[in-house]
């Protein structure tokens, strides 16, 4: 693809265009994909796990958030999300998790803390966070989106 402008003129690699369009592209379906899943699911809160350090392993989140998962279904064998992970500015992953229904927010910091081994601890000793926020949109596909949802992660 060739650019010109009154000074110059200069070639820039078709491959990079495309990959830029096709990188577009795959955002807009993964934002169309949990659009779908949330509504499907009738998702009303929106519950965020947070981490107090700066943790940029991506894998760590994934075999956290695994750990997690599987403590709050032993309870709630029936719990449905739809779960994406966001990057922070500071480069550091939290995740969000579009939820049905009110949840047992204690049991879920539990369950939360002992993933990242900090049960029973107070003030700074507290390793991470578990926020719950309700919809105040009639259609909470599009609030979910617009709070930081990205690409899927898992739907459960």
């Amino acid at each position: 693809m060739n650019v010109s402008s009154d000074s110059a003129s200069y070639t820039i690699p078709l491959g990079i265009f495309r990959d830029e369009e096709n990188k577009t592209r795959a955002i807009r379906r993964a934002k169309q994909s949990v659009r779908w899943l949330v509504h499907r699911l009738k998702a009303d809160h929106l519950l965020t796990l947070t981490y107090r350090e700066n943790m940029t392993d991506i894998g760590q989140l994934k075999r956290d958030f695994d750990a997690f998962r599987r403590l709050v279904t032993a309870r709630y064998p029936d719990w449905k999300y739809v779960a994406a992970r966001e990057k922070q500015d500071r480069g550091a992953w939290h995740l969000h998790l579009a939820v049905q229904g009110r949840q047992d927010l204690n049991y879920l910091r539990t369950c939360w803390y002992k993933v990242l081994g900090c049960v029973g601890a107070t003030g700074a000793a507290v390793l991470g966070q578990v926020d719950i926020k309700a919809s105040k949109s009639k259609d909470p596909s599009q609030w979910v989106v617009t709070s930081g949802f990205g690409a899927p992660l898992e739907a459960q």
